[in-house]
């Protein structure tokens, strides 16, 4: 249930706050007075889409926020929370819209995309427009009627999961057969692949070494030239460092003993000419390791070269072929055992069309069974909004083969394998037809009301929104549709937008919306009406805006007859 409505800077309402409880609300206001934005705030509240004409001249952004009870939708609450928005027995949307057309919802303070919000608050309002009467005169919809009249949505739910379970297999079916189908080509090319790559039998980082070692047989002149002479002067010179070294020692051997500090610098230099001749011995085995060999070098190239070329052929790098490989040798394992795959698949697809088949029967059956009592309710609702000469029927139908997918020649879909339809015979005597082709607006507007009188009773105890569905209706169908509006609001918290004083009549609440100017500026204001203006809003409404006492008792009438028929 709606309990707050609040809006700012959304086109013509600079703020708004309408406090709402149960039963049945109507508003009532001149055309343009900005109705039909409460209509738009509550659409955004749902995850509509946001434009930034939206918002008030010269304001920075556009804010809706409702609250809603949530006491007895303890599935919503459920959502809610997993969702990860903290959910007691309320929960507060609200959605902000910027300059740039962008726009922010929050749910409990959460974020949240559009189209988690429209998940999440699909189940809080009901809004029947306009373009809803237009969606009922589309078959398309009238499946989800009798889905929800009959309590099957768990059943459709279930459907649509075997369905989708069944699409995926059969799709990882078709892919294994046209890998099937390609095998002898893909395995000869992965054979042709992976015989390159074990003719080379590369490692990983062998690339890297090859080009150091290549630098060092490149070089090996230059190289071999300094170490030679490194080793020469450390050990071979007339003066060379390792004999120059030694001679020192000698010279200050008689020394020692006399001073501890010279007896450690002693030290340091026996380790030094040890280190000057360990130093040559390892320039002189280093100058004898180095030889230019134009053969090892040219076998080097040719190695490098044939590495690089893989390199380039599978792109990356010599590591990343060497993983490209692993994926091969397992793909050319999985084509050789492509037979008994497709035989494994094609198994658990037959598994998973029979069960889907089962439940689709199920619940077809389901389907048909409720097509009568559906349609003898909305023709007895019908009646009582002065179409009482129409006869409705639901009509479930098998799917047409065309454009289905078929499981054992039974066409299928995801939400099952019926086509439903409401056709109406407004006349007696002639046949039932589509509502599309016999209805006018006003007989859509009566049928899509006597439809949700009928769904009253199921589903979520949400808001249910009328807009206008009195349009081109008038006296007494004006009254039998504040009736049954009234009879909806003993199930649901209802909101209507009307311009029927016999309508309005019915209210619980009666809010009023007009126009007003401050400060040069012009903004849309509401309130609800005690009961002595409401008296005067009704005469309005049905004399014009000049009261004379023949319309003001008319209204008090109209109330009466109102509390009568209730």
């Amino acid at each position: 249930m709606l309990t707050c409505l609040r809006i700012r800077d959304l086109a013509v309402i600079s703020e708004l706050e309408l406090e709402l409880s149960d039963g049945l609300h109507v508003i009532t206001g001149e055309t343009g007075a900005g109705k039909s934005i409460l209509i738009a705030a509550l659409q955004l509240i749902l995850g509509g889409r946001a434009h930034a004409s939206l918002i008030r001249h010269g304001a920075s952004q556009a804010v809706v926020e409702a609250i809603f009870d949530l006491a007895r939708q303890p599935a919503l609450r459920e959502r809610l929370q997993a969702f990860g928005a903290d959910a007691d027995d309320e929960v507060v949307v609200r959605r902000v819209i910027r300059p740039s057309g962008r726009s922010r919802a929050y749910i409990n303070g959460t974020l949240a995309t559009g189209t988690q919000l429209a998940a999440l608050t699909g189940d809080l309002v009901d809004i029947c427009s306009q373009h809803e009467h237009h969606r009922l005169a589309q078959a398309s919809s009238h499946l989800g009627y009798l889905d929800a009249f009959a309590g099957l949505d768990a059943a459709a739910t279930e459907v649509e999961e075997h369905f989708a379970r069944w699409s995926e297999q059969l799709g990882e079916l078709e892919q294994a057969r046209a890998r099937l189908q390609d095998r002898a080509d893909r395995e000869a090319m992965l054979r042709f692949h992976l015989q390159e790559v074990d003719a080379l039998k590369p490692r990983a980082g062998e690339l890297d070494e090859l080009e150091s070692s290549r630098q060092r047989l490149v070089h090996a002149e230059r190289l071999a030239e300094g170490a030679w002479q490194a080793h020469h002067v450390l050990s071979e010179s007339d003066r060379a460092v390792a004999g120059e070294l030694v001679n020192l020692q000698r010279q200050l051997s008689s020394r020692t003993g006399l001073d501890p500090e010279l007896d450690a610098l002693m030290e340091r230099l026996e380790q030094l000419i040890v280190d000057a001749e360990d130093l040559a011995s390892e320039f002189g085995s280093y100058h004898a390791s180095l030889e230019h060999d134009p053969v090892a070098l040219a076998q080097m190239d040719d190695r490098i070269d044939s590495l690089r070329t893989l390199v380039r052929k599978h792109g990356g790098t010599l590591e990343l072929v060497l993983a490209r490989v692993d994926d091969m040798r397992t793909e050319l394992q999985s084509l050789e055992d492509a037979d008994g795959a497709v035989e494994r698949l094609e198994e658990r697809v037959s598994q998973a069309a029979s069960a889907l088949l089962t439940v689709a029967r199920t619940l077809s059956d389901a389907r048909r069974g409720a097509a009568n009592s559906l349609g003898g309710l909305i023709t007895t609702q019908l009646g009582d909004l002065g179409m009482g000469n129409a006869l409705v029927r639901v009509r479930v139908q098998d799917l047409p083969a065309s454009h289905h997918k078929l499981i054992d020649d039974v066409p299928v879909r995801a939400t099952g394998m019926d086509h439903v339809e409401f056709l109406i015979a407004p006349n007696p005597g002639e046949p039932p037809k589509p509502l599309h082709r016999v209805a006018s607006g006003g007989e859509l507007s009566r049928s899509l009301l006597a439809v949700k009188r009928v769904l009253a009773e199921h589903g979520p105890r949400g808001l249910y929104v009328f807009d206008e569905v009195d349009t081109g209706v008038g006296g007494r169908i004006a009254l039998a549709i504040g009736a049954k509006l009234q009879e909806v609001a003993r199930h649901h918290q209802v909101l209507c937008i009307s311009h029927q004083a016999q309508v309005a009549a019915f209210a619980d609440h009666h809010i009023h919306v007009h126009k007003q100017v401050d400060d040069g500026r012009t903004h849309t204001a509401a309130r609800v009406l005690a009961p002595e203006e409401r008296t005067a809003e009704l005469a309005r409404m049905m004399g014009g805006d000049t009261l004379t006492p023949a319309t003001l008792q008319a209204a008090r009438d109209l109330l009466g007859q109102a509390v009568t028929t209730a």
